[in-house]
């Protein structure tokens, strides 16, 4: 695909059919457009603004879809609808959507679209038994896969995660997806709990607790001299190492530069010999750390978080529930076992 800038904007306007109706599909006179339909008008929406970015035999699937819809829309007249590219979260495009009718605001909220190639894309239809119903489906199976772990370079909490959610889910067959989001952005939106500031007591409980967790799993944490550095230009290069298949390994690498060696991560050749141990370019990787693509996508994340209710870090989010802080991996593996022994 070719580049597609955040901010990015499109417009488009449709007439609502009768077969559009909440009535036409079971819902008995209710003349009104129906949630369905309006999701489609804002889908093609999206559609419409990503179609010159395509390269040949490329296509465009939606992927997830949050919205409200706020009020009623009527056969007959135009639905005004706009999109806006937010920016990418991996190989996801995120837009931020609404729909009009005079004026009147119909639905908003977020759409996430993915780019494919058509004929692989359809080369996947999965096998169906002798009725017709799918088997072993791995798109239906999706969440039950993936685990997705929400991290900030900040947390020597994440650091301590990070070692371990991959081996979790290796055990349960499970993938993990690397989600890096500013920390102090969402405890600013959230005016959430800012743990270095409570009392004298709690702070030195807090300390020799973090000492106690990082010996179990055999890392060396030291908090850096000037804790805490800016986090933005490191968080947008494991944006980058996620595009190439290596966030795990340069976010670990990471981790134990800024935590362990106490190296400076605002300093743009550090992040770039960093990125080169691990096998990345590290003159890509430096140009990620300030780059305005990936400074919107990490802004993008940030939001996510916020709107899927992450209030810290680490988070794992799998199976619709949150697992806040290292200390509550077991649990989140406890879960697991338990659904698999119910499937």
């Amino acid at each position: 695909m070719k580049p597609l800038l955040p901010g990015t904007d499109y417009n488009w306007s449709v007439q609502p059919k009768p077969e559009d109706t909440a009535a036409a599909i079971g819902n008995p006179g209710v003349e009104v457009v129906s949630t369905p339909a309006t999701i489609g008008y804002l889908e093609m929406t999206c559609y419409h603004l990503m179609e010159p970015c395509f390269e040949a035999g490329e296509v465009s699937v939606g992927t997830s879809v949050t919205v409200q819809h706020k009020a009623a829309a009527f056969p007959g007249g135009d639905v005004e609808c706009s999109a806006r590219f937010l920016g990418h979260e991996g190989r996801q495009l995120r837009f931020s959507v609404e729909a009009r009718q005079d004026g009147k605001l119909i639905m908003d909220g977020h759409h996430e679209r993915a780019v494919v190639k058509l004929d692989r894309f359809l080369a996947a239809k999965p096998k169906t038994d002798r009725a017709g119903t799918r088997c072993n489906s791995e798109a239906g199976r999706q969440n039950d896969q993936v685990l997705k772990f929400w991290y900030d370079i900040q947390s020597p909490w994440s650091y301590l995660t990070a070692n371990q959610v991959s081996r979790i889910a290796r055990r349960h067959n499970k993938t993990v997806e690397w989600l890096p989001f500013q920390l102090p952005r969402v405890v600013k939106a959230i005016q959430g709990r800012k743990p270095l500031e409570e009392s004298p007591a709690f702070v030195s409980w807090y300390h020799a607790d973090l000492q106690d967790w990082a010996q179990m799993e055999g890392l060396e944490i030291v908090f850096h001299p000037e804790y805490p550095l800016r986090n933005a230009r490191a968080l947008r290069v494991c944006l980058y190492a996620k595009d190439e298949d290596a966030v795990e390994s340069f976010s670990l690498a990471l981790y134990q530069a800024y935590w362990s060696a106490a190296l400076d991560i605002t300093d743009i050749a550090v992040l770039g010999r960093i990125a080169q141990t691990v096998g990345l370019d590290p003159e890509a990787a430096m140009d990620a750390a300030t780059n305005r693509e990936f400074k919107a996508r990490l802004e993008a994340n940030t939001q996510t978080a916020i709107d899927r209710g992450v209030f810290g870090a680490p988070t794992i989010d799998f199976d619709n529930r949150l697992f806040f802080g290292n200390d509550r991996l077991p649990m989140l593996e406890r879960h697991i076992s338990r659904m698999e022994r119910q499937t």
